[in-house]
């Protein structure tokens, strides 16, 4: 039966040598779904990032899963053109 997952990620891009990443995931709370949050875990917008995967049980860890290469975005640019179309005693357009 497995108990968890782990999440590893590249040390560098295209490296092929991959460390844990999570290692807060529980799979009975969390489910199938790994979050990361670029600020805390070193993550840089514009990169791209290659994960794998793997099972873990009271025998051991299972077989790895092929990467999966994932583009970090680039956070937007801030808006110069924010004008006041309307106001209310309630709301704000703009």
């Amino acid at each position: 039966m497995i108990n968890n997952y782990e999440l590893l990620t590249e040390t560098a891009y295209l490296s092929d040598v991959f460390t844990s990443k999570i290692n807060s995931y529980v799979f009975n709370s969390d489910k199938f779904v790994f979050t990361l949050i670029a600020a805390t875990e070193g993550l840089t917008a514009g990169n791209y990032y290659r994960f794998k995967y793997r099972a873990v049980n009271d025998v051991g860890y299972g077989d790895l899963s092929p990467a999966v290469t994932v583009p970090l975005g680039d956070l937007p640019s801030i808006s110069n053109s924010l004008q006041l179309v309307d106001r209310k005693n309630t709301s704000l357009k703009v």
